[in-house]
């Protein structure tokens, strides 16, 4: 009996020391991924192909939304250039500048009516910071409006 419960301690243990290391790994990476150079083109990269969920992970594991790659665009310019909605959105409502220039003196609306992609722009165009409290305030009526059913 004793061998057995000091087996399952020593797992125990040991699995919780993994997960403390994994988390641990997680935190340094995060903090040294939102300083790095590569970081800031992922930002993009995932943007240019559309994968937002990469995107919102790379956000919050801190990386800079408003930062730039040489032709001075942010990741915002990409999603307006490639008409990558999602992304856009995502990026709007984590705070990314709607009124960053690119090195040819564009902001993202102007790129994307360049680029053809009217509906996009007006997105980007319309977007104001008090729209992520609205979009909160909205889900938490839906919340309190389901839970009364109940």
């Amino acid at each position: 009996m004793c061998r057995c419960l000091c087996w399952v301690l020593f797992r125990f243990f040991l699995f919780n020391l993994s997960c403390f290391f994994l988390l641990f790994c997680l935190l340094v990476h995060s903090l040294s991924a939102s300083h790095s150079p590569h970081c800031r083109h992922d930002n993009a990269q995932a943007c240019q192909n559309g994968n937002s969920q990469h995107l919102e992970h790379l956000l919050f594991y801190g990386a800079d939304s408003s930062s730039q790659n040489a032709s001075g665009n942010t990741a915002l310019h990409i999603c307006a250039l490639y008409n990558k909605e999602s992304c856009a959105r995502i990026l709007l409502y984590r705070g990314a500048s709607k009124d960053m220039k690119n090195n040819s003196g564009q902001t993202p609306f102007q790129v994307a009516v360049m680029s053809g992609h009217f509906e996009l722009g007006e997105i980007i165009k319309n977007h104001r910071d008090t729209d992520k409290d609205s979009h909160v305030i909205i889900y938490l009526m839906i919340l309190m409006n389901c839970s009364s059913h109940f």
